[in-house]
């Protein structure tokens, strides 16, 4: 890396400004004085925040361009983390059996979900259609987006009263409002009582016979607005009628910001569709999670079973984002079972599987202003949390802080900054040692 020889006269003999920036190794060579040469180091790594399944939250660095700096990411699960499962139904018309397996099963549905964890929780959300013509006819049809039928409990009576209030409904298309719904079932936080974030398995099962409704295709009711990822549960009824569906990026972007898992339970019809959803969300780095429907009890329990048991042993990472001039790689240290996609399966509870990042920035970074400069890199590990990174870019010497004004080695007509005059408007020349083009003291250093 380069480094900056503060010394007068070593500039005054050199008569260039070249040789001032240098490899620390070199100006030494050139006479450059040792305890002249500043050298900037990139600050070691500073964690902060952890999880009881992620370790740690947070990363904050200073970096110097073009150098390379590691961090290290545990994740650890736990045995008997708790649980929290939505189940989100479509309940139109062709529906009507799924919807009874449910009601009729309520207790052993919650027995089961019981039975995975000593601290779990059950409930129960339906969608159809979005309120408003050519979807529905809301003169002759009932049917709502999304309807918040049981929050979070383990009380079964409550379950199961709020459940037998479900009926089905018609409606005019095939497609249904699956995509708004799962995204009101995940940012509906206080309605549905998730726990927090880090705090349980937060799991939403969608059972549905049908394809959904994305984005855009509410131009055909004269929907132009974007959907905004708000919760509108508290809102009038129809709000959700006045924005559009959601994109694959908003539910994407929802999952992964929000750590959730998906379980999807659909018809052989549409199975392949929801894989493509479930792939473009964990970047096919996840076993399919699209089940065939069924009408059998016992195939929903072990789903839901296997789902858990699978979602809390399989570590996925997925980058989330990262800005424009921070570099970052992800390489899996340390695992049982691991796998060339850096998933590591199969982890026993309690074990822990190592993740490192190497980062660096590009020479770029120091061109931008300076409350644009800091770089952020954020991965999620599905089900279990996610990392952020932020880097400050070293840009300067500290020599640039001890600017001395109207120096005279500069004539008294300009600054003396890190042994180089910059002079003052109208004067330049070699007694100035300024001359018109000359670079800045950040890119020279870069």
């Amino acid at each position: 890396a380069c480094a900056w020889c503060n010394d007068r006269s070593f500039y005054i003999t050199t008569n260039s400004i070249r040789p001032l920036c240098d490899s620390p190794e070199a100006l030494l060579e050139a006479s450059c004085p040792a305890d002249k040469i500043f050298n900037p180091k990139s600050s070691p790594p500073i964690q902060s925040g952890r999880t009881l399944q992620l370790n740690p939250s947070e990363y904050q660095m200073s970096l110097r361009t073009q150098t390379v700096q590691n961090v290290s990411i545990q994740v650890t699960p736990q045995q008997d983390f708790p649980l929290d499962l939505y189940i989100l139904m479509d309940v139109s018309n062709t529906m009507t059996a799924f919807l009874e397996l449910a009601q009729d099963a309520a207790g052993d549905i919650l027995s089961a979900v019981k039975n995975l964890t000593s601290d779990s929780r059950l409930g129960f959300g339906t969608f159809v259609e979005k309120r408003v013509r050519p979807f529905i006819d809301p003169n002759q049809h009932d049917a709502d987006t999304f309807q918040n039928v049981q929050p979070l409990t383990t009380n079964l009576t409550q379950f199961q009263n709020n459940i037998n209030t479900v009926t089905t409904f018609r409606n005019q298309d095939t497609p249904e409002a699956a995509l708004d719904a799962l995204v009101q079932s995940m940012v509906c936080q206080n309605g549905i009582e998730w726990r927090g974030k880090f705090d349980a398995l937060r799991m939403v099962l969608l059972m549905t016979d049908a394809e959904f409704h994305y984005a855009l295709d509410d131009k055909l009711a004269g929907i132009v607005t974007p959907n905004d990822l708000q919760c509108r549960m508290s809102q009038a009824r129809d709000e959700g009628a006045r924005q559009q569906f959601p994109s694959y990026a908003q539910i994407v972007r929802t999952v992964l910001e929000e750590n959730f898992v998906l379980i999807f339970s659909v018809d052989a019809d549409v199975r392949d569709l929801y894989s493509l959803v479930s792939n473009i969300i964990y970047s096919s780095n996840k076993t399919d999670s699209a089940s065939l429907l069924s009408s059998q009890l016992s195939d929903l329990i072990t789903l839901i079973s296997q789902s858990y048991t699978e979602s809390s042993t399989t570590i996925v990472p997925v980058l989330i984002s990262r800005d424009s001039h921070i570099v970052s790689s992800l390489s899996l240290n340390a695992c049982d079972n691991p796998s060339d996609d850096l998933v590591c399966r199969n982890v026993s509870y309690n074990t822990s599987a190592k993740y490192s990042v190497e980062l660096s920035l590009d020479e770029h970074v120091c061109e931008l202003p300076m409350e644009k400069r800091n770089q952020t890199v954020t991965y999620a590990f599905i089900g279990f949390g996610q990392v952020t990174i932020e880097v400050e870019p070293i840009c300067s010497c500290d020599c640039e802080r001890e600017e001395e004004a109207n120096s005279s080695s500069c004539g008294n007509r300009g600054a003396l900054v890190c042994s180089v005059c910059s002079c003052d408007a109208g004067y330049q020349g070699e007694s100035l040692e300024c001359k018109p083009g000359n670079l800045s003291l950040s890119e020279l250093f870069v």
